[in-house]
């Protein structure tokens, strides 16, 4: 599996030769996660806006903003039970938001 986040608004998965393209974040994409037991991509942008994105339905499952509009989101980690992931913004703040049992409707 290849995740690929480029400059413009768009992320990238590719897998089994198939792609998928969703439109993230309107200023670009900083940062990609995988969380495979869930089958969610998670991803953040410049303005601390955070997506996670349902891969088996292939829509968008929960947006928020993660950190102040004008802070970027410079990196994420997963935690290996996969029920929390955190942010890390350019102004040194972190925060730690549920992964999935918040927003699955099943």
């Amino acid at each position: 599996m290849l995740l690929k986040l480029q400059e413009a608004a768009y992320c990238y998965l590719t897998t089994n030769f198939k792609s998928l393209a969703f439109v993230c974040h309107e200023n670009g994409g900083t940062s990609l996660l995988y969380a495979s037991q869930h089958q969610l991509l998670i991803s953040a942008g410049r303005k601390g806006i955070v997506c996670l994105w349902d891969l088996r339905q292939r829509t968008l499952r929960h947006k928020f903003s993660a950190h102040e509009s004008s802070v970027a989101v410079k990196c994420m980690a997963l935690d290996p039970n996969e029920e929390f992931f955190a942010t890390g913004s350019a102004d040194g703040d972190i925060k730690v938001a549920p992964t999935f049992k918040v927003y699955d409707s099943s």
